[in-house]
């Protein structure tokens, strides 16, 4: 009984923990990003590129069908 008890506190505890991590790095990213953005606020090709790379956009997503010899012309 006392072993139950002490591995569901452990794992509460664990639960709790992860809890904090993600909520730490979550706002470590939002301040991060936030400060990006406002560096290269007055800059705006710079605040579009940073807000491309945010969003993952302007890759090519990878392709079976492209072949070498497209690349060769």
């Amino acid at each position: 009984m006392l072993r139950d008890l002490t591995s569901l506190t452990a794992k509460v505890e664990w639960y709790n923990e992860r809890r904090l991590y993600r909520q730490l790095r979550h706002r470590r990213s939002a301040e991060f990003w936030r400060g990006k953005l406002e560096t290269d606020e007055p800059n705006p090709r710079h605040t579009w590129k940073t807000v491309d790379v945010l969003l993952d956009r302007g890759r090519l997503p990878a392709s079976s069908a492209t072949d070498v010899e497209v690349f060769i012309v």
